[in-house]
């Protein structure tokens, strides 16, 4: 073996080591940011992000302005990225507080609670008692999870009360 030889296997095995280096810095790379923490708020969806460095500082976003934001959004993994995507689109996907009917008042009347509706889309309004209400399936599915839990521990209540008085 001639010494040129010699530096072309040296100079080969160094390509194959970087390579391989590179190949292992980018399965194991570290992503600038991190997504740590999503919760409700009033007015939406926020994330908690983490930026990796030497204060490890965490900042508040919406994902909606994550997702709009290019250079923001290759930052993260493609897993957050995902993650991310999802809950901007959340919005769209599952409507918070858009059920078509909802309660508008709650009153009692002749010792009965009666409820007033309000359809969002026709702005029809309508009365009905709440064990009517509870035993109408149709309107139950309508309604958000808050006024159905409404009518139905009131319907259960008045209910027992009925039941309570015809058993004396």
């Amino acid at each position: 073996m001639n010494i040129k030889s010699i530096k072309i296997q040296s100079s080969l095995k160094f390509t194959r080591s970087l390579k391989a280096w590179y190949m292992q810095f980018k399965k194991h790379r570290m992503f600038r940011l991190a997504l740590l923490d999503v919760y409700l708020k009033d007015n939406g969806i926020k994330v908690d992000i983490l930026i990796n460095g030497i204060k490890n500082q965490i900042i508040q976003y919406t994902p909606e302005d994550i997702v709009f934001n290019d250079s923001l959004l290759m930052e993260f993994s493609p897993c957050d990225v995902r993650a991310i995507t999802y809950l901007s689109f959340y919005k769209c996907i599952n409507p918070i507080h858009q059920s078509p009917i909802l309660i508008q008042r709650q009153q009692i009347k002749n010792g009965k609670t009666v409820f007033s509706f309000l359809n969002r889309f026709t702005l029809d309004s309508f009365e009905m008692g709440s064990i009517e209400a509870y035993q109408d399936y149709e309107l139950l599915n309508q309604v958000n999870k808050t006024d159905m839990i409404n009518i139905v521990s009131t319907a259960v209540q008045e209910q027992s009360m009925q039941d309570f008085n015809n058993m004396s």
